[in-house]
């Protein structure tokens, strides 16, 4: 019944985070991570392994979405707010 389908959900869910933990600790062992690039919005959205990768990884943004614009205003002279690894 109902608490049997709660049971079942809950199991999952925890499933999903063991294995999103379990993927997020292998990116950041191989050095990989991902990124997508909205041609409608124009933005790039990323996750924290890409971010510290290409060294745009911000402990102060709640997501990790970076605009065009903003990613091509980056120059070395103006990198001192990106975490440097």
């Amino acid at each position: 019944g109902t608490s049997q389908d709660v049971d079942l959900q809950k199991r999952t869910e925890i499933e999903l985070q063991e294995k999103q933990q379990r993927l997020a600790q292998a990116q950041k062992m191989a050095h990989m991570g991902w990124w997508t690039y909205s041609l409608e919005t124009q933005t790039f959205t990323f996750d924290d392994e890409a971010g510290r990768i290409h060294r745009l990884y911000r402990p102060d943004r709640e997501t990790h979405v970076v605009t065009k614009d903003e990613l091509l205003s980056i120059t070395p002279e103006n990198y001192t707010g990106v975490i440097d690894f």
